[in-house]
């Protein structure tokens, strides 16, 4: 398969309202994110109305749930909405994201900082395994017949998880890879698993992404690494404010690219994998990590899964962060939608071949060698 990659670009037509002061910014004063705003406090029908005139043309342009895959509409629900009874800024926030009920993405949320409050189908449906080990996250522990690895998450490449992929690709030795409560990060970590795991000739279950790429991507994402410390959320934030700094929020605002891309897997190894490998999940493993999931569960035959369900948060990722003007709430929207081969529905996830809420680590995890 060749990489595909396309580039459209696109010219927005939407029109800001007039109550929205957004459009009358510079990018410094836009590019300006200060978390003491948002807090919890009175708001009124007024302030609820400009920050939905703000918000509105931001769905419409970026939101992959609105351009992609169940067509999220939504302008449409605004209309249909009572906000009447909505008084206060965590009440705003709680109203805004039960508009996405019909339509379900753990990607998006509607957050304050003070007091912390979050509203995210990923927060309440987490159902996750306990198992009798006292393994340490982060740390590879070899032992005769396999080697245990548990990596915490996939947001930054860390020494150990390099570690772990050098050393099963000179080995072919048991794995058990537990990735609970790996809330993912990128994807770079299943890539380099599959080179390593698969020979050129096996086959790999491929994916495809399109990804909204524009001024308030960049701002919004310098936004999005600071809250999950990212490592390259310093020199990426002060390379972003520096350059949009001079635009106008029209300027940011009034065109974007649309990136078609196929995202190529391809296996490396020299030899055949021959030993087993199993995977530990419950539903904390989302998004890039279930990618890895995707990518073994069902293409590779030495691999089992056991535990509970994934998240179900592969269709939707690279959430971008803003902060509504007058109700200081935060939204994180997608802006990217992922279509794979071995797909898993939004909430549902991956379902294991065995299926437990507690392991035994000695009886159903090494009997399985």
């Amino acid at each position: 398969m060749k990489n595909l990659l396309i580039w459209t670009l696109l010219v927005s037509t939407t029109v800001f309202a007039g109550t929205c002061p957004w459009h009358s910014m510079t990018g410094e004063e836009f590019i300006a994110f200060d978390s003491n705003f948002s807090i919890d406090r009175p708001i009124s029908e007024e302030d609820i109305y400009t920050d939905l005139d703000c918000l509105k043309p931001v769905m419409e342009t970026h939101y992959v749930g609105s351009l992609f895959g169940d067509e999220f509409n939504f302008s449409q629900f605004i209309n249909r909405t009572n906000w009447s009874k909505v008084n206060t800024s965590a009440e705003f926030a709680k109203k805004l994201f039960s508009l996405h009920q019909p339509k379900p993405d753990l990607h998006v949320s509607y957050s304050l900082f003070n007091p912390r409050k979050k509203y995210s189908l990923f927060n309440s449906n987490r159902k996750l395994v306990k198992m009798n080990t006292h393994f340490e996250l982060e740390k590879i522990y070899e032992f005769p017949n396999y080697i245990y690895f548990h990596p915490k998450s996939f947001i930054n490449k860390t020494t150990e998880q390099q570690k772990f992929l050098d050393i099963i690709k000179s080995k072919d030795k048991n794995i058990v890879l537990d990735l609970r409560s790996n809330g993912g990060g990128d994807n770079w970590f299943a890539r380099e698993l599959v080179k390593r795991i698969f020979t050129k000739n096996e086959k790999i279950p491929q994916s495809k992404k399109k990804q909204i790429v524009s001024g308030l991507f960049e701002i919004g994402m310098c936004y999005t690494y600071l809250l999950i410390e990212s490592d390259i959320a310093i020199p990426y934030c002060k390379a972003t404010k520096e350059f949009y700094k001079e635009h106008t929020y029209s300027e940011i605002f009034e065109s974007w690219l649309q990136i078609e891309q196929d995202e190529k897997y391809e296996g490396q190894r020299q030899f055949e994998f021959t030993k087993k490998i199993v995977l530990i999940i419950d539903s904390g493993c989302a998004s890039s990590c279930e990618t890895v999931v995707e990518k073994l569960q069902l293409s590779h035959p030495k691999v089992t899964v056991i535990g509970l369900n994934t998240a179900g948060a592969l269709l939707y990722s690279n959430g971008i962060t803003i902060m509504l003007p007058k109700s200081g709430v935060v939204a994180t929207i997608p802006t990217l939608f992922n279509d794979y081969d071995n797909h898993a529905d939004e909430t549902v996830g991956y379902e294991p071949h065995i299926k437990k809420d507690y392991i035994d680590f000695d009886k159903d995890v090494l009997e399985l060698f």
